[in-house]
């Protein structure tokens, strides 16, 4: 999991990138500030690492058969899509990185005004975990962003901030993969969405593989999208 300050000329404006952000300065008129967080690790995360293990030892000539947990692991990759919770020690990260997030007051001074989150569950319980100091209200959906829909809201101890989930924001499908469909048109359709939308200081909890081509088209040369083929 990671986190990530982004301003994206999704307007013409200009383009920056901070790993430790001073106070937010108040954003050009072309430009908004979008927080990347990547979902914590995830039940799938372990399970492709499993089977990555499992597959290096035959490659260096240790033919041993999976155990029971690794043939568990193997398996579960077999599931479409593949929709899973957070590991254990993804619950640990996200809970780290609210208690971070909550000592830096993050969201107020940053002047966070919205929290999007992808629809998948670990990206909606990374959400929920980090923020969970915050109200996060359900706005009514704008008829002019469709893919805009309302999550549940959570407990209050501090101010509100509107969260909403965005099915656009997913991992990259096996249609893409495959190349009968385009990622680069739904990161385009995304940064479209963020065009129509009033707030200039937002939060996005996603995914690697939808980060890297967000990044890939809207940020400056030698930006944050490392290509390190980070598994979603």
């Amino acid at each position: 999991m990671s986190t990530a300050e982004e301003t994206l000329s999704i307007a013409g404006g200009s383009t920056s990138n901070r790993a430790e952000p001073p106070p937010p300065p108040s954003p050009s008129p072309e430009s908004k500030v979008i927080f990347l967080i990547r979902h914590a690790e995830s039940q799938n995360n372990v399970a492709k690492r499993d089977t990555a293990n499992v597959f290096r030892r035959w490659r260096h000539g240790h033919w041993s058969w999976p155990n029971a947990t690794e043939w568990s692991s193997m398996t579960s990759l077999l599931a479409i899509p593949m929709d899973t919770d957070l590991s254990p020690d993804g619950i640990q990260q996200a809970q780290a990185l609210q208690q971070q997030l909550q000592a830096q007051r993050f969201v107020e001074s940053e002047g966070i005004q919205l929290i999007v989150h992808s629809h998948l569950i670990r990206a909606r319980r990374t959400c929920h975990t980090v923020f969970a100091a915050h109200h996060l209200v359900s706005p009514s959906p704008s008829p002019s962003c469709p893919n805009d829909t309302p999550t549940s809201a959570e407990s209050a101890v501090s101010a509100a901030v509107p969260v909403v989930q965005h099915d656009a924001i997913y991992e990259k499908s096996i249609t893409e993969h495959v190349g009968t469909a385009d990622l680069a048109q739904r990161t385009e359709a995304f940064v479209e969405w963020l065009r129509q939308r009033p707030e200039t200081r937002l939060v996005v909890v996603g995914h690697s593989a939808f980060f890297r081509e967000l990044l890939r088209g809207h940020t400056a040369p030698g930006g944050d999208d490392d290509g390190d083929g980070t598994p979603d």
